[in-house]
């Protein structure tokens, strides 16, 4: 069985409808950056409870959409993901934030 129904280009942060037994999220926002040599995806999903489930499924998506593996998935809330006033990601603010360790 095939676990991902609809997959769109995580880097271009399009939301990506993931379908597991009896589950289904939706990953509505995403910024992947580097930090040291690390690769970070930051993504924000509306079920916390099935956070971890996602993390997987994220890194494969990733590497089949643009062939490099991510180190390390952030799953935060939509209402934490880090946007300017006008909508904009704030992908600065998520990397300062990641070395801070306040991500």
């Amino acid at each position: 069985m095939n676990d991902v129904i609809q997959r769109s280009p995580l880097v271009e942060g399009k939301f990506i409808l993931i379908a597991m037994p009896s589950i289904i999220l939706t990953l509505l926002h995403s910024i992947v950056f580097q930090h040291k040599d690390e690769v970070v995806a930051v993504v924000s999903a509306k079920a916390n409870e099935h956070a971890l489930a996602i993390v997987p499924l994220v890194v494969n998506a990733v590497l089949d959409h643009h062939s490099f593996l991510i180190d390390t998935v952030i799953v935060v809330h939509p209402s934490n993901f880090p946007r300017s006033r006008f909508g904009d990601k704030m992908r600065r603010k998520a990397l300062i934030a990641f070395a801070d360790k306040k991500l």
